[in-house]
């Protein structure tokens, strides 16, 4: 049963199971409870289910002016971010080295820098 509103459309339910079929944020987002009922008593459980969102990016410094053999330092932060993943790429596409990163994926440090690491 869904504790506030009327059950979606798009829910099924069958022996005890419940499966959304179609998500869709407005209908389905809330809190699902299941009830058990015997001759010894009653027993209920819950879940929220809530919308997922792409993760929100931001990068600091925002942008870096440094002389060649120097290092820059950028760092990463998510916000909304479940289970996401930080992946730092230069113009071209390509991956940065994995020594130039942190372990959690956050902080990128440039050292000795040069003209090939210029970019926008």
């Amino acid at each position: 049963m869904k504790a506030s509103g009327d059950m979606p459309r798009s829910v099924l339910t069958s022996g005890g199971r419940l499966q959304i079929t179609e998500f869709t944020p407005e209908t389905d987002v809330g809190h699902y409870a299941c009830k058990g009922v015997n001759d010894a008593g009653v027993s209920m459980a819950g879940v929220d289910i809530t919308e997922a969102k792409p993760p929100v990016v931001s990068i600091l410094p925002h942008g870096a002016t440094r002389e060649v053999g120097t290092s820059v330092k950028f760092v990463c932060s998510l916000d909304n971010g479940l289970n996401s993943d930080i992946r730092w790429t230069k113009d071209d596409g390509d991956n940065l080295d994995a020594d130039q990163i942190s372990s959690d994926g956050s902080v990128v440090m440039l050292h000795n820098i040069t003209t090939r690491d210029a970019g926008s």
